[in-house]
């Protein structure tokens, strides 16, 4: 149970900073162990020793992993918990690591300061449908897939996980989005989709379930993820029987799109519209986000999905994605709880 608590299921020993840390202490403990549990009796000489090693991990992540002193205090502090979880202590038995402290303010120091932030640019409706209208027709079934992933991925702010999985990880369809996830409904005269989706946001407390649903309105200008799923179901035909266990967005073996692969799209577009692939990623697709004077009929304005964990963060009536959809390309998502999924009128939803 501890180990499911974890989002990788495997008590956070997959995580990037706790690998380092096994092949750091691989090479550099004196008896090659990562497990570094203290007796609650060690002498300060041994808790000492510990909190060296520390200093030493935190130097090979900025120094042979050519990583910021920033993430390295990031590193360490997940390996901290990991390590508190797995074997109920810290490292160096809990013992506050000034001397930690210090060095990476002076690592930082010594790099003339902070490193600025990786520039990352967020694609625009009408780039995005330009690209995809040149390299990705639809005629097949795999680009029916994509085309419907990134319509929907950049309507419903959706992150390159939320679409299929993780690099690296297994889909399985209690987490993954499904054909069932899916739903239609005309409301307005217009028609909606209505997506099934479980949080995953990095570094957030893990959210079980799928629950948070996105509303998808269609008849956008560039972009139209409602026409672009059911054009997808179309060419990509399952029997319903089959849809729970489908993934919603799929290759041609049938396997659930990963991040990397959402990345390596997203970068390809980019290239073929003449643009600097280097500036963008599968988070490009999120980045692009309505100016807030679009914002009108939201409680609280965010462009970061899942800021409260699942829990409802910005409401926006339903007028407001009727009147800028033409220029998003109906863009919007609906944040709701269990309580608030009776409300369905909207009535209701203003409101509320």
């Amino acid at each position: 149970y501890i180990d499911l608590s974890y989002n990788d299921k495997a008590g956070g020993d997959r995580s990037t900073a706790v690998q380092h840390w096994v092949r750091f202490c691989g090479v550099m403990a004196v008896d090659g162990m990562w497990a570094r549990p203290l007796a609650a009796n060690a002498s300060r000489e041994e808790a000492l020793a510990e909190e060296f090693l520390v200093m030493q991990y935190a130097c090979f992540i900025v120094e042979e992993r050519g990583c910021a002193p920033a993430t390295a205090e990031k590193y360490v502090s997940t390996v901290q918990g990991w390590h508190a979880r797995r074997f109920g202590c810290k490292l160096a038995g809990g013992m506050r690591m000034w001397r930690l402290k210090a060095l990476l303010k002076g690592m930082e120091a010594a790099q003339g300061g902070k490193r600025p932030k990786k520039k990352r640019l967020g694609v625009k409706p009408r780039q995005l449908a330009t690209a995809m209208a040149r390299c990705l027709g639809g005629s097949s079934a795999l680009e029916a897939n994509w085309r419907a992933a990134l319509e929907t991925g950049f309507c419903g702010l959706l992150r390159g996980a939320e679409l299929g999985t993780a690099t690296g990880e297994s889909w399985v369809p209690a987490t993954g989005m499904t054909r069932e996830d899916v739903s239609f409904r005309w409301r307005g005269g217009r028609e909606e989709a209505v997506l099934n989706v479980r949080p995953r946001k990095k570094g957030a407390r893990t959210v079980q379930g799928k629950s948070v649903e996105v509303l998808l309105v269609g008849g956008g200008r560039f972009l139209d993820p409602v026409r672009a799923l059911r054009r997808l179901l179309a060419e990509d035909p399952m029997p319903r029987e089959r849809w729970a266990t489908t993934p919603l967005f799929r290759d041609e073996c049938g396997a659930a799109f990963s991040t990397a692969k959402v990345r390596g799209v997203v970068k390809w577009l980019v290239d073929m519209e003449g643009g600097d692939s280097r500036l963008y990623g599968a988070h490009s697709l999120r980045m692009e986000a309505p100016p807030p004077r679009w914002r009108r009929g939201c409680l609280r304005s965010s462009s970061r999905p899942w800021a409260a964990g699942g829990a409802t963060s910005t409401r926006c009536t339903r007028s407001s994605p009727m009147r800028r959809r033409a220029r998003l390309g109906a863009r919007w998502r609906m944040w709701t709880m269990t309580t608030l999924r009776a409300l369905t009128t909207p009535r209701s939803c203003e409101a509320c």
